[in-house]
């Protein structure tokens, strides 16, 4: 931190940004259709992926008697997710995004709803489909954020002029 201090102190900002007037946001969301339809899925992914994550230590800990591997279980599952990311940037490259964002929401319900059927105390076979049911983990996040890029590319285009308030929104 002290090195960055010193090797480069602050530039002074040259411009001074007005305050978005109140409700700039919900307008911008009023009016933008494609903002409005990828704000949806965001909210509902991140629903699900906070229940998911909520109940994730909880489920392995006490049902499956996995108390000391859970953990373990969790870094397996985004060690997946991560290196699921070069699958999915190629897939909404080929498929689409939207159409990509709709397989790995498929494959993710699918796979953590066989969650259940896992054998109690079986480090082994929780792993694996940890392995299985992380590889889409990211996607949906990675997806969502690039879709919202173009929708603020789209409204820049469309207005001629960059939205302060839309990019904040998205």
């Amino acid at each position: 931190t002290a090195s960055c201090r010193w090797a480069g102190p602050e530039r002074p900002i040259a411009e001074h940004r007005a305050k978005a007037a109140p409700g700039a946001a919900w307008k911008a969301i009023a009016e933008n259709a494609a903002l409005r339809a990828i704000l949806a899925p965001d909210f509902l992914i991140g629903v699900s992926q906070g229940v998911t994550g909520a109940l994730f230590l909880f489920y392995f800990q006490h049902a499956l008697g996995l108390e000391g591997q859970s953990s373990i279980i969790l870094l397996i599952y985004f060690a997946s997710g991560l290196a699921g990311v070069p699958f999915w940037v190629a897939a909404g490259q080929r498929l689409g995004k939207h159409r990509a964002l709709q397989v790995a929401c498929g494959w993710a319900a699918i796979t953590l709803a066989c969650i259940p059927i896992l054998p109690a105390g079986n480090f082994a076979a929780a792993a694996a489909a940890m392995v299985v049911a992380g590889l889409a983990s990211a996607a949906p996040t990675l997806l969502v954020r690039s879709m919202m890029g173009d929708v603020v590319d789209a409204d820049e285009l469309a207005s001629g002029a960059a939205s302060a308030t839309v990019r904040g929104v998205a």
